[in-house]
């Protein structure tokens, strides 16, 4: 590699390497860090730099890395140096904000001559994350131009052009308001100067304001000037060059007719190409006063940029120019009194090397050698002296020139930073000729790949291919580094081993002075994990977690493909929906550890009866389906039987207990007449609430013809009705008394104007108070009103009845507070709640609320709970008692004895009343049975301190029984039909 090359080889491979990279001297104080610590840390550069050790990283971190280090060491002798051993190790870095993030970090040491480490270099990479950013390190060492013939100018632009593929280059004087180019580089040429005002333009503002860039737009923001309009100018980027006064003296320019990237770049470049111009403008200016000038020599003696020093022979200083005040720290008159061995370090070997060099320039005419030499501050620099004898007449002088290598020697050592943090980055790089020949590999292209340096210098890229990868991939990438100079992309690659890997690449053409590509660098990162990753999380998103079969989105993705292929091939297939029945005992009664392995055999019994051409999913909870291709409904009743069998037969063993499920199976048939993917699977879920209807644990085959189905159907259409209904405000509640059978009562108001319904329940004794029932109706579109038993069904099956129940408690509570005086002469309302409301914690957390934040009597309100809803959700049933009655409020159990009814299930319901069901009541007359039933319902109600009320008391009669028995309340339309509160309201209002 040419060496005029390495610095701008490095600066490629620095620009696509997402490590922080970083030196430090032997203690740990930074040295250097790269610019891409500010998008990991947040940190800037200069922060980071002014950092301690304790500021920089966490304790534990702090303590293994000195540990490391001074083990490491320790360890070290002359003949094994310090820096061919490189550490790797995690520290966890603080970020700007406080927050610690983890790094995986290499480290190398730097040696002084004798093998004793003297400083340390590095890299960070944040591990936090698989994805590196995109983000690369720079550390920029331009190379200035060393043009001085006339031609210095054009050639500028024509290197700057060249560089950053921009159409347009100029530099330019700025005299009195006026710019005036010097040279002007456009598409390629160099073309005739030109000038123009300064008003207006953005020129203006880089003389104003420093350097300025406009990405895009540029000549919108500066509708007044005629030359971004003239060459169709779109980015403008420009810095000033300024004297030694520090004053604006030109402008170097670069315009583009499209939008600018690579900002930073483009502006450090420019910076530097800008202080490269002012020296030329300066020595140009220096030249102009030499003409025809006896003081031209010492104009150009006081304008050189180094130290210039004349001595006699017997090496006293003649004169100096003021250069070396900058250099040395004295002013020209303090060098008069100073010896030459002042400005020498207080080692005598230096001015042996010094004396021997000036004997050497008397004798020979000139000499070059290099020598540190001591500030005025005492600060030691490293230097260049050229010495040259002159013969003024007739006497002899020496002129000697001083070269601060300061700059030089922390390029070079920046330089060797930047290749201890390649030679340790966590990427792999590897160079390569144009024709894709390998020229370097790091040690992490040896790790990754397996293949040590030596076995891949002079070979191809080539032999990484898997041939795995497809042959336009490697097309793309050489049309892109042919059109753009970069690419990057995956490709699939094989290892020494023969293992296969995906690699990221990013890769870079690095191009020559005259923009020629010499070759390319390669940064390169193993991202098989990710990968691996990546197919794990698509096997996720299709797949059920639990049982490994695919989930509800793939088997609705999977169908839609048959449904789009119906017209096509015309062939029969079926849906077959599974659902378990009672799958929710197993849950409550075992825990849903006992479910979820439930579910989990089933889901590889099942699997083994189905054909290897069906498809088989998990819905979801204890829901099952299969999509049957190219199978008929008849060849599909067979296999649902198959499954139903399977799932009957499967013992499943739990604690030493076993337990036998059954299912319930809605079969389908896919044809033509199957419009769409939700038509299908409510015909499915139809069918097989069907088969749970009509007992549970048998197929159900949809037919158009099922009234059963009619009716589901009909239901379904309920759930859109519902959600409109409850948009426009079209529910209401009716009232209906609950009377007590012990005395007569006052009777409160109800709400008017709401259409509120309400039933009294009647006390059979003396001195009870008044009761309502609350009741919910649905106000149709022409007015009329339609009873709950319309669209409770349906909105139980879809999960709209916790809605609906949240609706009655808020507007409850709203009609209580409108209507104190009906509170005052109230005993309680009773609000009816369904069971999936009672298992819903958000309901509970929303009753509660309500009931809190609102300022009724809270012991005015009786929930009514079913039987069968508080058993079903026994502990959920339990809960949501315990933390109401908390706030006052009573508790009746609805329906009691119609469904699993146990005394002992009583016990665990701290509920205030009991009610009777009225499938008994209603009979008491006539059947002694009945008349058995409710007597004893009524004494174990006493007995456990609840107050009972009988359901359905329809005549006098009934409610003279249940008086003879004892019953506490009688409710029924013997006793008061629901009504409005509005009419309840105006009848309480007339009476009293």
């Amino acid at each position: 590699m040419p060496d005029q090359n390495k610095e701008e080889t490095y600066r490629q491979i620095v620009e696509h390497i997402d490590d922080v990279l970083w030196a430090c001297d032997i203690d740990m104080n930074l040295t250097y860090i790269s610019p891409s610590v500010e998008k990991i840390s947040g940190f800037t550069v200069e922060e980071k730099m002014a950092q301690s050790l304790e500021q920089r990283m966490t304790l534990p971190s702090l303590e293994k890395l000195k540990r490391i280090t001074r083990e490491q060491i320790s360890n070290k002798t002359r003949a094994t140096p310090a820096s061919d051993w490189p550490i790797k190790c995690q520290l966890d870095l603080y970020r700007k904000g406080g927050s610690t993030y983890p790094v995986e970090t290499i480290i190398s040491f730097i040696s002084d001559s004798k093998g004793g480490a003297v400083g340390l270099v590095g890299s960070h990479r944040d591990s936090s994350g698989s994805r590196q950013a995109e983000d690369v390190i720079r550390a920029i060492h331009e190379a200035t131009l060393e043009s001085d013939d006339e031609e210095f100018f054009s050639d500028l632009v024509s290197q700057l052009r060249k560089a950053f593929d921009v159409r347009y280059v100029f530099i330019a004087r700025v005299e009195d308001n006026i710019v005036h180019t010097l040279a002007f580089c456009k598409d390629g040429n160099i073309s005739k100067n030109f000038q123009y005002v300064l008003s207006g333009t953005p020129c203006e503002n880089v003389v104003g304001k420093g350097a300025c860039c406009y990405p895009n737009d540029v000549a919108a923001r500066f509708p007044d000037d005629p030359m971004l309009t003239s060459f169709g100018v779109t980015s403008y980027m420009g810095t000033p060059i300024m004297d030694d006064a520090n004053n604006v003296q030109g402008l170097l320019v670069l315009m583009d007719d499209k939008p600018v990237e690579g900002v930073e770049i483009l502006q450090s470049a420019l910076e530097i190409f800008a202080y490269r111009a002012k020296l030329e403008l300066n020595r140009r200016e220096v030249e102009t006063r030499l003409v025809d000038s006896e003081a031209g020599y010492r104009a150009l003696f006081d304008q050189s940029v180094n130290a210039l020093f004349v001595l006699d022979q017997d090496g006293r200083f003649i004169n100096v120019n003021d250069k070396v005040e900058d250099v040395f720290g004295y002013s020209p008159t303090e060098m008069s009194k100073v010896r030459t061995r002042d400005l020498l370090p207080d080692d005598p070997k230096h001015i042996q090397v010094l004396q021997t060099a000036f004997k050497t320039a008397l004798s020979t005419g000139s000499v070059r050698f290099e020598i540190s030499f001591k500030r005025k501050s005492g600060a030691i620099f490293p230097a260049e002296v050229t010495t040259s004898l002159i013969q003024v007449g007739d006497r002899k002088i020496t002129q000697t020139m001083i070269h601060d290598l300061t700059e030089s020697r922390q390029a070079q050592q920046d330089l060797l930073k930047l290749s201890r943090a390649v030679e340790a980055s966590s990427s792999a790089v590897v160079i390569t000729d144009l024709e894709g020949g390998i020229e370097y590999v790091n040690p992490k292209f040896t790790e990754i790949t397996g293949y040590s340096s030596e076995e891949v210098i002079g070979k191809t890229t080539s032999l990484l291919s898997s041939g795995e990868t497809p042959r336009a991939v490697y097309d793309e990438l050489w049309e892109a580094l042919r059109s753009k100079g970069e690419w990057k992309g995956e490709l699939y690659d094989k290892k020494k081993d023969g293992s296969y890997f995906w690699c990221r690449n990013v890769i870079s053409a690095v191009r020559n002075p005259d923009g020629e590509i010499s070759y390319y660098v390669t940064i390169q990162d193993d991202v098989s994990y990710e990968h691996q990753l990546s197919e794990q999380l698509t096997y996720q998103a299709s797949h059920d977690a639990l049982t490994g079969l695919i989930n509800r989105r793939e088997f609705e993705r999977r169908t839609e493909l048959i449904l789009l292929t119906l017209k096509q091939d015309q062939a029969d297939h079926a849906l077959c929906y599974l659902d378990l029945d009672q799958f929710k005992v197993i849950n409550d009664t075992l825990g849903h550890a006992a479910g979820d392995e439930l579910l989990r055999q089933l889901g590889s019994v099942l699997q083994k009866t189905t054909r290897q051409s069906d498809t088989l999913a998990r819905l979801g909870g204890d829901e099952f389906a299969v999509l049957m291709e190219r199978c008929s409904l008849e060849n599909a009743q067979r296999v649902a039987t198959s499954l139903l069998e399977a799932v009957r037969n499967h013992q499943f063993v739990w604690e030493g207990q076993t337990f036998t499920i059954s299912a319930s199976i809605g079969l389908v048939a896919i044809n033509e007449a199957t419009p769409t993917l939700l038509e299908l699977l409510k015909k499915a879920d139809a069918a097989c609430y069907m088969a749970k209807d009509l007992g549970r644990n048998r197929i159900h085959a949809f037919h158009i013809e099922d009234t059963e189905l009619a009716q589901r159907q009909g239901e379904m259409q309920w759930v859109s009705r519902i959600h409109r209904a409850m948009e426009k405000d079209q529910f209401t509640l009716y009232a209906q008394v609950i009377e007590p059978l012990k005395a007569n009562t006052d009777y409160g108001a109800l709400e008017e104007q709401f259409c509120l319904y309400a039933q009294s329940i009647d006390a059979l004794e003396t001195n009870a108070s008044q009761h309502y029932e609350l009741l919910l109706r649905l106000r149709g579109d022409k007015g009329e009103i339609i009873s709950p038993g319309a669209f409770l069904p349906a909105a139980e099956r879809y999960d709209l009845i916790t809605q609906l129940d949240k609706w009655v408690v808020g507007e409850t509570i709203r009609l209580m507070l409108r209507h104190p005086e009906f509170v005052k002469h109230t005993h309680f309302l009773a609000v009816n709640l369904s069971g999936a409301s009672l298992a819903e914690e958000s309901f509970l957390d929303f009753v509660i609320k309500a009931l809190s934040d609102s300022r009724i009597d809270q012991e005015k309100i009786c929930f009514e709970i079913t039987e069968t809803a508080a058993i079903g959700n026994l502990n959920a049933a339990q809960r949501f008692i315990k933390s109401v009655k908390a706030l006052g409020c009573k508790f009746s159990l609805d329906d009691f004895g119609s469904g699993l009814s146990s005394f002992g299930y009583l016990k665990n319901l701290p509920v205030d009343y009991l009610k009777i069901d009225g499938m008994f009541v209603k009979a008491i007359v006539d059947d002694p049975i009945d008349f058995a039933m409710v007597k004893a319902i009524n004494e174990i109600g006493h007995v456990m301190g609840m107050q009972t009320i009988a359901e359905f008391v329809e005549n006098d009669e009934i409610k003279e029984k249940l008086r003879e028995i004892g019953v506490d309340y009688v409710q029924g339309y013997g006793i008061a039909k629901p009504l409005p509160f509005e009419e309840l309201v105006g009848q309480s209002f007339e009476t009293t």
